[in-house]
């Protein structure tokens, strides 16, 4: 027989507390018996989950009031509606977790790890997040105040927090200790901050529009008033700081490296075609940003998350000394739509002029099938001899165009378009000037597509302008060719990854050795259209970062 028994709370309190104090993280096994409980009844309150895997388990309206989760994984756990009064949660792990609707009054969660999850309309007054990262969790509507507005004891305790870009919009944090909390980039509309404690909290590009600060006022523009600091320069911001990167083991291979510039696309992060390739919430523009820089890019592409105010959008991008290597010009030629086409080119040929840039992306969109539910290739459009008339006079026009304003416009062969193949490619190649319109090599697209990209740089070299390096899954995209998936479904599915990836099918080596000799100067733009749910962006990005350095040198 099994002999059990329980701690009284008070001593499990201080357990807890010297295992924090000792950084203990693996002083408490979990009972098994308590697991098997929880998961069949939902049920297990003062139960000893200490350590526990609960990473993804379905926990719904589970009652685990006074239970001691310390350093348990519940990482991308259901947690709606959850009980968790006066839990011990010091040191666990609740990535991507779903806590919404859940009670925590009174839960120690000091040091544990919230990042992305969804704490909306949660009750959690007098808890404690002391250095908890909250960072890019939801708290939207969430009350985090005291359990008795006469006693400040009793009130939720955030001191030393991480909770860059969280959300915290219509939250009550009335009487909460904000002390140190770095809330950069947070969204905190409307938020109740009375008598709540702000001394020296970082509130760099904090939203505060309507927040009722401690003295019952609304926010005027003056956080420092409240003992908050709003220096962007601050160390305690690791989330927005300039890149650190730094390549020094790798040899250049191109005979001008101060003339390459190496960017990422934010499809890393998340799609542009499709806003569901996300997390939940959604990844902001400021982690996109942010993770960039930090990965060791200098350039990314204009996204739809990205600021629309150029006054803004300059502000974020030099905060983190990056800039927008291109913009989208999607035409629509061959359809008659050619006011309509020279209006977008018009739009992104200014938008250029004000960032600095001089490169601008083309892609026909007429009959265009990659953001429809069906396979690319076998139902992408062929023009007709008079629509290829009418693309390559669009071109040929626009091109001109972007030539005189010190622009260069470069043609972006794309899966399931009607530029697809090589023999599009050629003819595209063969009816523009080549002073006007220049190639961008796409890898991976042309991978897709059945033509190696060696073979397109070796044939086009003196007209690619503008590169996406581009890796493939081969695995997946057999999968997808044979069961005739659709483009998005390929991307959700992996098929696109970055250079540097074992799992990647191409030979990047032999690309840029290609580039580096026949001397290209300008942008290489690492691209990987990729579910985030799967594929972590910063850990893609620092890969490739990583590959570049090693061997290219860059």
């Amino acid at each position: 027989m099994k002999i059990q028994f329980r701690l009284p709370l008070s001593i499990a309190w201080f357990v807890a507390a010297v295992g924090l104090l000792l950084g203990a993280q693996n002083a408490f096994a979990y009972d098994e018996n308590d697991l098997e409980t929880l998961l069949s009844t939902n049920q297990c309150n003062q139960c000893d989950l200490s350590n526990a895997d609960l990473s993804n388990k379905d926990l719904y309206g589970s009652s685990l009031m006074e239970a001691n989760l310390t350093g348990a994984d519940l990482s991308g756990a259901l947690l709606r509606e959850a009980n968790l009064t006066g839990g011990i949660l010091t040191n666990a792990t609740l990535t991507d977790a779903k806590l919404n609707g859940a009670t925590l009054t009174r839960a120690n969660m000091t040091n544990a790890i919230l990042t992305n999850a969804n704490l909306t309309n949660t009750k959690v007054d007098a808890a404690i997040f002391d250095k908890a990262d909250l960072s890019h969790a939801d708290l939207s509507a969430a009350i985090l105040s005291c359990t008795s507005a006469s006693d400040s004891s009793t009130c939720a305790s955030l001191v030393d927090a991480r909770a860059q870009s969280a959300i915290f919009n219509n939250a009550i944090l009335s009487g909460a200790d904000l002390t140190r909390a770095d809330l950069t980039s947070a969204a905190m509309r409307s938020v109740n901050f009375e008598s709540a404690t702000l001394q020296d909290g970082l509130f760099c590009d904090t939203d505060l529009t309507r927040a009722i600060m401690p003295d019952r006022t609304l926010y005027n523009g003056n956080i420092e008033q409240y003992g908050g600091n709003t220096s962007c320069n601050s160390a305690i911001s690791l989330s927005q700081a300039p890149a650190s990167y730094s390549c020094v083991d790798g040899t250049p291979i191109f005979p001008n490296p101060q003339n390459i510039q190496l960017g990422i696309t934010p499809t890393v992060w998340s799609n542009s075609d499709d806003l569901s390739i996300d997390l939940n919430p959604p990844i902001p523009y400021q982690q996109i940003m942010s993770e960039i820089a930090l990965s060791g890019f200098k350039g990314t592409q204009m996204a739809p998350k990205f600021p629309k105010d150029m006054n803004d959008l300059r502000h974020e991008l030099s905060l983190r000394d990056i800039t927008i290597s291109e913009p989208w010009v999607g035409t629509f030629f061959t359809i008659g739509a050619a006011d309509e086409s020279q209006k977008t080119f018009d739009d992104q040929l200014a938008f250029m002029q004000s960032i600095g840039g001089n490169i601008i992306v083309v892609a026909e969109m007429g009959g265009a099938v990659h953001q429809q539910p069906i396979a690319p290739i076998p139902n992408r459009p062929h023009f007709t001899d008079a629509q290829w008339q009418l693309l390559l006079d669009g071109l040929n026009d626009i091109g001109q165009q972007a030539t005189a304003a010190g622009m260069k416009l470069v043609y972006h062969h794309h899966i399931g378009t009607g530029v697809e193949s090589m023999d599009d490619i050629d003819r595209l190649m063969e009816g523009t000037d080549p002073d006007n319109l220049y190639l961008l090599l796409d890898t991976g697209h042309a991978y897709y597509a059945g033509i190696e990209p060696l073979a397109l740089l070796e044939k086009y070299q003196d007209r690619i302008a503008h590169v996406h390096l581009k890796n493939i899954r081969q695995s997946v995209l057999d999968e997808s060719i044979d069961q005739g998936m659709s483009f998005l479904d390929s991307v959700r599915a992996g098929v696109f990854t970055v250079p540097g990836d074992a799992q990647g099918a191409l030979d990047f080596d032999a690309i840029l050795t290609k580039l580096a000799n026949a001397n290209y100067q300008g942008w290489l733009i690492v691209e990987a259209e990729q579910d985030p749910n799967k594929a972590n962006p910063l850990e893609y990005a620092r890969i490739a970062r990583q590959y570049l350095c090693e061997y290219a040198g860059l």
